[in-house]
């Protein structure tokens, strides 16, 4: 399946919209929200992201993922920080390793050419793709309640959740966003609960199913880099040893 990687302000008006489309196929605006004002939003993100990853079947999206960087100064160094703001893939096309693979790329290109910079990945997140980062980052993933997290570490977060709301007064790590989750229903949720990070999330966030985000922060050092690649290529050699199994 083809599978292309652009800029922001590169992406045609019509990957765009099909982006946007996608993205509502997952995840509803809640009835408060203005579509108009939500898809300015969206449209204002991607096209100041440096990149746009997205991946298509019979010439539609089936999957995007979108990551803007900037550089934060920040208890007086100057730090990249990573910010995976969406990423939406049809049910169908998430057994693959398409998304994992995808960004794991993007960081250790950032990894290598900003090698002399502490580098950070900032998110808010839903439990579905909390859990994803949790599994790929695990023991360097934290959330503001995070008994382990350095002051460091939490000063970024804080950095993100004071740009992307506005307070000062950052306290939860919780964001109200414009949308609904649709996967939440007894069948999803039964899903999330067989991982154990789940409980964690829900610790934090119980009410995610109203249309609220939990916020995060992975420090990238050299070993994380390594320990996510490993990861990856080891869910990439179980998805081909499945898929085999299929054929056969």
């Amino acid at each position: 399946m083809p599978q292309y990687s652009k800029t922001g302000a590169g992406l045609s008006e019509e990957d765009l919209k099909n982006c946007y489309a996608l993205r509502l196929s997952i995840v509803a605006l809640k009835p408060e929200t203005d579509p108009a004002v939500d898809f300015e939003k969206f449209t204002a993100f991607v096209r100041k992201s440096q990149f746009v990853e997205y991946l298509t079947d019979n010439g539609q999206i089936k999957a995007f993922f979108v990551t803007y960087f900037s550089e934060q100064l920040i208890q007086g160094q100057n730090c990249l920080v990573i910010e995976p703001e969406y990423g939406f893939a049809h049910p169908d096309y998430r057994k693959g390793t398409y998304v994992r693979m995808t960004f794991a790329r993007i960081v250790r290109n950032l990894k290598l050419r900003y090698w002399y910079k502490p580098i950070y990945i900032v998110g808010c997140a839903y439990p579905h793709s909390f859990i994803a980062f949790n599994r790929l980052f695990e023991g360097d993933f934290w959330t503001l309640e995070s008994s382990n997290i350095s002051d460091l570490d939490k000063a970024i977060l804080i950095n993100f959740l004071t740009r992307k709301t506005g307070k000062i007064d950052i306290a939860s790590g919780i964001i109200q966003v414009p949308t609904l989750h649709k996967e939440r229903t007894p069948e999803h949720i039964a899903i999330l609960k067989q991982n154990p990070f789940y409980t964690t999330y829900c610790a934090q966030n119980p009410d995610w199913e109203k249309g609220q985000t939990l916020a995060f922060v992975v420090r990238i050092s050299w070993w994380v880099l390594l320990k996510s690649v490993f990861s990856t290529k080891a869910k990439i050699r179980t998805h081909q040893q499945s898929t085999k199994t299929v054929q056969i």
